[in-house]
């Protein structure tokens, strides 16, 4: 079986209470099935400690947030309402995160998509319709 994580944060290191849950979840589901993690991050701290989760991990992105201009967050605030995702998931969507996502579900024949956190919800859209892919 194979499970993508999208969590908001590179789980490692498993240094506040997110990303401790993330880290040992992964940790241990890894020794059932193989684990793909695919990370919004903050700031680029996240991308320089990748490596450190591929003893769990067969592929580990990271993914920077892009920098808003106060028209772009006006315009996605639209587009997410237009969409019909929540207010509070909006800050946290990036369509090209959301390509990234389904492009790792088709190409890896992901079984399941684990999304860790409620305001990375509307990633939940990317799994491709008529998959196979489940999603938690």
């Amino acid at each position: 079986m194979k499970i993508l994580f999208v969590t908001y944060g590179l789980p490692y290191p498993p240094d506040s209470g997110a990303r401790m849950h993330d880290f040992h979840l992964i940790r241990r589901v890894s020794r059932e099935a193989r684990v793909l993690v695919c990370s919004l991050a903050p700031t680029a701290r996240d991308r320089s400690l990748a490596a450190e989760m591929e003893p769990y991990c067969e592929v580990v992105e990271v993914h920077e947030e892009p920098p808003r201009t106060v028209w772009r967050h006006l315009t996605d605030l639209v587009r997410g309402v237009w969409a019909g995702r929540p207010l509070a998931v909006h800050p946290y969507y990036f369509p090209r995160l959301a390509a990234r996502i389904r492009d790792i579900i088709l190409r890896h024949d992901v079984d399941l998509v684990q999304i860790e956190h409620s305001f990375l919800a509307g990633y939940r859209d990317a799994v491709p319709p008529g998959h196979r892919c489940r999603s938690i």
